[in-house]
């Protein structure tokens, strides 16, 4: 912990020598989950901000991501890295920035995290449950924070309670929701064949969170008699697709892995999966939110649930959802049924119903725009 704080002192110590040089107006710095991927809310933004001319877009990204070769990068902590996020005048973040990270006057900080929707307690909602080091991240970063978007009312409500954040918050959707927008059907065809899936069976995508003490236990879903049901139901082959979360993303779950289940964790899209998926399976990821706008079969596999709530708590108690929860793999394959139901789907829209949902599609060329009227006033935003 000594050698790390003497590291996060002498690169803040440089980040405020490098002040030196004048902010670039036109300069917009971009990460998502530390530079580890090239997607989520800031790359919808990415993607819409190169509509314009004369914007000096860079990433964050690790060595290993894939990107567009139009696309400048450079590497988490690298010096260069530093010296673009001293010099740029918009941060555009998913996550809360290193502890290092010190803002200076003229630059505006767009916070977008990476869940809007969702069930699980999360910053303040948690506070017991997560490090102080982390707490003191978080305070600082809201406080560097100029702006946070929202597609519910619902999320409005928790960004001020549960951020330790006061200030604007614009309800213009979800950038990565965009896509929802879309031809669902083209962009199903396209990631269907990229993933080599028959055209013609039940795809099931099943997308779990992470745990505090990472274990993975909890990821026992009996593949085999799921794809049984699914061919007695909907009289299709199934295929499984597994995309872990971020924080988990480097475990190795091979005994988990059969021949039915395909790894998608890698995947940069969850998006472009859960529109090629029949039915979304997971536990208590804000993505099962997301996918119920789609107005999908969605279910929830909560073996662990007694010691989850104690982990992180809830919002809602787990009955209160409109997605069906099953304890144990027997009680999953029974609920296959039940979500393909009019009684499932009235269920859902009426709970969407309550959130007070803000999702247009266009919520990437909205905030774009904000963007372009920050890089063209001196003024900031108001």
């Amino acid at each position: 912990m000594f050698k790390y704080k003497i590291k996060c002192f002498l690169v803040m110590t440089l980040m405020y020598l490098l002040r030196i040089f004048k902010i670039r107006n036109n300069k917009v710095v971009f990460v998502s989950f530390y530079g580890n991927y090239y997607n989520d809310n800031p790359l919808k933004i990415s993607e819409a901000l190169q509509k314009f001319k004369d914007v000096d877009i860079v990433w964050c990204l690790n060595d290993s991501i894939a990107h567009p070769s139009s696309i400048r990068t450079v590497s988490p902590g690298s010096f260069r890295y530093i010296y673009e996020l001293a010099t740029a005048k918009v941060w555009v973040d998913n996550c809360r920035k290193s502890d290092w990270v010190r803002k200076r006057k003229g630059q505006f900080y767009l916070q977008t995290w990476h869940g809007n929707l969702g069930n699980k307690r999360v910053e303040k909602a948690a506070q017991d449950t997560l490090p102080r080091a982390y707490i003191e991240r978080a305070r600082r970063d809201a406080k560097y924070t100029d702006l946070m978007i929202s597609g519910s009312a619902f999320f409005t409500k928790l960004c001020h309670k549960y951020f330790w954040y006061k200030g604007k918050i614009l309800e213009c959707g979800t950038p990565r929701l965009d896509i929802f927008f879309e031809n669902r059907e083209h962009i199903k065809a396209i990631v269907r064949k990229k993933l080599r899936l028959n055209e013609n069976d039940c795809v099931v995508l099943y997308a779990p969170t992470f745990r505090a003490d990472y274990r993975t236990n909890c990821y026992n879903i009996d593949f085999s008699s799921l794809a049984k049901t699914i061919k007695k139901v909907y009289k299709q082959e199934a295929s499984f697709l597994m995309r872990l979360h971020p924080g988990i993303a480097n475990e190795k779950l091979t005994n988990h892995y059969d021949d039915l289940l395909i790894d998608v964790t890698q995947y940069q899209n969850l998006y472009e999966l859960i529109l090629a998926s029949d039915i979304v399976i997971s536990d208590y990821s804000s993505l099962t939110f997301e996918a119920g706008l789609l107005k999908m079969p969605i279910l929830l596999y909560t073996p662990d649930l007694e010691e989850y709530k104690k982990e992180r708590g809830f919002y809602w108690e787990i009955e209160e959802l409109p997605f069906p929860y099953a304890l144990d793999n027997e009680t999953l394959c029974d609920l296959i049924v039940y979500v393909n139901t009019a009684e499932y789907r009235d269920k859902l829209d009426k709970f969407y119903q309550k959130l007070e949902i803000k999702e247009y599609g266009n919520a990437s060329e909205t905030i774009a725009k904000v963007i372009i009227e920050i890089i063209n006033s001196n003024l900031g935003y108001h």
